[in-house]
């Protein structure tokens, strides 16, 4: 039973590095408009392009949610801070300075994330909603994760070809990846 605890945390710790790798960037230099504009995700564009704060409540909310379905012995989950994603025509970035306090099996963690990344995307000419990342560079990278502590799952996979799929009503805006677990639910700002 222990050694199961010390692979799920292990398991844990690597998922929270994804989740911290994933987070921040800084603002891209406004370009051209995006190709497709006038496309058929003209309005999901023209939606979509601003500047959010990710729902921390909701993503907290969510993880703990996932972390319990993983059969973790998980009391708390909270991520305070603030998680900014910016959209332009061309250039998607996330801006995360994040503090996620858990509870696992009475043990306590903190992790800090203060990282920033983006990348150019564009919309997939074959799957309707679906955005495309060129490529994702960190400007700055997350730190290393507290041996042990429970993972943040996140909305997708910061790489190259990554796709997102994107709903945007109004003042909220919905990010999820294919193999997600979670949806990133961002606030207009």
């Amino acid at each position: 039973m222990r050694r199961t605890r010390t692979a799920q945390f292990s398991a844990v710790t690597a998922a929270i590095a994804l989740v911290v790798a994933l987070a921040g960037c800084t603002p891209h230099p406004a370009s051209s408009p995006h190709p497709t504009a006038t496309g058929p995700n003209a309005a999901t564009t023209a939606c979509a392009i601003g500047t959010w704060k990710l729902n921390l409540s909701d993503f907290s909310q969510q993880n703990i949610a996932w972390l319990a379905d993983l059969g973790l012995p998980i009391s708390t989950f909270v991520t305070t801070g603030d998680a900014t994603l910016t959209i332009t025509s061309t250039h998607l970035s996330l801006n995360n300075r994040t503090t996620t306090s858990a509870v696992v099996d009475g043990h306590s963690f903190i992790e800090s994330v203060n990282s920033t990344g983006g990348s150019d995307w564009s919309w997939s000419e074959d799957e309707p909603g679906i955005l495309v990342l060129a490529g994702w560079s960190w400007g700055e990278s997350p730190a290393p994760l507290e041996q042990g502590a429970p993972p943040q799952h996140t909305f997708f996979d910061p790489k190259p070809g990554s796709k997102l799929e994107v709903v945007c009503d109004g003042p909220i805006l919905s990010l999820h990846g294919p193999d997600a677990s979670i949806t990133g639910n961002f606030d207009r700002s």
